[in-house]
């Protein structure tokens, strides 16, 4: 079993238009505002931007395979890279049914995904500013109350770099 959410298509049988949703996000990052899925990965908190969520799948954990050390899922009839922030691919199971979360986003051109223990609310949260200097505190964002990392997209490392990887790992 599968559970996988769409947000455009949600929208779209919800009658409201990317676009009109687009421009809306436009205005709150304008005041600073933004919407997050936050997440629990492993032992902490984490927020993805929900404009780079594609969507959301539980899927047994057999369907995650490895290109060398990396752990990849065969998405839509390409290879997407996964970053285990949960963990939960590291810890052994007996269970060939055993489910993980995937949470897949855009980052650019590309798409990657990220294992979470799991989903727990989408939420507005807001920047923050380094006390004293005014300077805003990227990466970091206040969501109910709690000072939440904003994740990374970009640390996630293309698998061009597989091959460069593997041939380090063999010398």
């Amino acid at each position: 079993m599968a559970l996988i959410l769409n947000p455009g298509a949600i929208a779209q049988n919800a009658g409201v238009s990317l676009t009109a949703e687009i421009e809306e996000a436009a205005d709150e990052n304008r005041a600073g505002q933004h919407d997050f899925l936050l997440v629990e990965t492993g032992d902490r908190r984490a927020a993805l931007p929900l404009e780079t969520v594609v969507r959301i799948e539980r899927i047994p954990r057999s369907r995650i395979e490895r290109a060398g050390s990396r752990p990849v899922l065969r998405f839509e009839g390409a290879l997407l890279p996964l970053d285990d922030a949960a963990g939960d691919l590291i810890r052994q199971t007996d269970d060939p049914e055993a489910q993980t979360t995937v949470v897949v986003c855009r980052d650019g051109q590309r798409h990657v995904g990220m294992t979470v223990s799991q989903v727990l609310d989408v939420t507005g949260g807001r920047q923050l500013e380094e006390a004293g200097s005014g300077l805003v505190a990227g990466g970091i964002t206040l969501l109910h109350e709690k000072v939440t990392c904003i994740v990374s997209l970009a640390a996630i490392p293309p698998l061009e770099n597989l091959v460069e990887q593997h041939a380090e790992q063999t010398l």
